[in-house]
């Protein structure tokens, strides 16, 4: 893998005077680099780039806007989170601080909000961030540091007539949602979620049912007053 750090490196290294690379993260026999550029081996890539032992190519049609940058990278689970000064990925808003899923990218932040939001560490299951002014997450708004907790991986089995849904249960409350078919707005909450062995929360769905996608929803834990 070193090797392949050191061909990236050597391939990115004379684009310009004015490229820059902030972060790099091997992954899988690829090599991921981030920062200030507008090139990689010759090909128009844009701030995030994709190196494979033998070209360089964007992740997801990454391209960002000129003069925006990628600043840090990490992977956690199976997805590739990135920050940095960027406000569009691959044609769509995206602002500071993002998710690769390996199909798409998603937006973490409320479209408008989040100017300035760093990621600044992270581990198996959460990232911290530096948020200099008020910012919406979505479970409330933060300031100066937030910690973002990365929702667990699903398990799905089939049981008799049912198909069961199943994930480790954090200290974080997380609801179902299913959809037919991954749209925007057809997603929908499924029943509550029951308690199961080893510290595991499941949902039992129809196996004859509609829903072929699944995620997790963390629910805030409202406090009495």
């Amino acid at each position: 893998m070193a090797g392949g750090i050191r061909m990236a490196l050597d391939s990115i290294s004379p684009l310009s005077a004015q490229a820059e690379v902030m972060c790099i993260l091997p992954l899988n026999g690829d090599v991921y680099v981030g920062g200030g550029f507008n090139f990689a081996g010759g090909n128009p890539v844009s701030g995030l780039a994709l190196w494979n032992g033998g070209q360089w190519s964007d992740v997801g049609g990454s391209g960002l806007k000129p003069n925006d940058a990628v600043e840090f990278m990490v992977q956690v689970g199976s997805s590739i989170y990135i920050s940095g000064g960027f406000s569009r990925i691959a044609g769509k808003p995206v602002r500071n601080f993002a998710r690769w899923d390996g199909t798409e990218w998603i937006p973490m932040l409320t479209e408008g909000r989040g100017v300035g939001v760093r990621m600044i560490a992270a581990n198996d299951t959460e990232i911290a961030l530096s948020v200099p002014s008020f910012t919406d997450f979505g479970f409330g708004q933060h300031k100066g540091l937030a910690l973002y907790h990365v929702p667990p991986r699903l398990h799905v089995e089939e049981q008799g007539e049912f198909l069961r849904v199943s994930w480790p249960g954090p200290a974080w409350r997380y609801w179902l949602e299913q959809s037919a078919t991954c749209e925007p707005g057809s997603w929908s909450l499924s029943a509550k979620p029951q308690d199961g062995p080893d510290k595991t929360r499941f949902v039992d769905l129809p196996k004859d049912g509609s829903a072929r996608f699944f995620r997790l929803r963390r629910i805030p834990v409202l406090k009495r007053e």
